[in-house]
């Protein structure tokens, strides 16, 4: 199977396979809400992917439902790839203070 983006990702993403999941993929820190509680948390995390094996994916329209994605994509298909094998490491995490 060609890996290509979309070309929804063509500006400023690369339309290379390689250089859109490298972008998007490449995350030092995260911030989550855990369940049941009111606070965000700061997590700087290490993702070890393995780039050779991460798996396009197409998505049926009808198989997802995701206001926010809708609002980035409209009626093109999102760029979607299966990463077969992660072991996030959490390197570190902080309470955010909330208002």
């Amino acid at each position: 199977m060609r890996r290509t983006a979309p070309p929804v990702f063509a500006v400023p993403v690369s339309e290379q396979w390689e250089s859109a999941i490298r972008i998007l993929c490449s995350q030092d820190f995260s911030i989550v809400k855990p369940p049941g509680d009111a606070a965000l948390v700061e997590s700087h995390i290490e993702l070890p992917i393995d780039f050779d094996t991460v798996m396009p994916l197409e998505l049926a329209p009808s198989s997802f439902q995701c206001p926010c994605l809708e609002q980035l994509v409209g009626d093109q298909a999102p760029l979607s790839f299966l990463i077969p094998c992660l072991q996030l490491k959490v390197l570190s995490e902080r309470r955010l203070n909330t208002v």
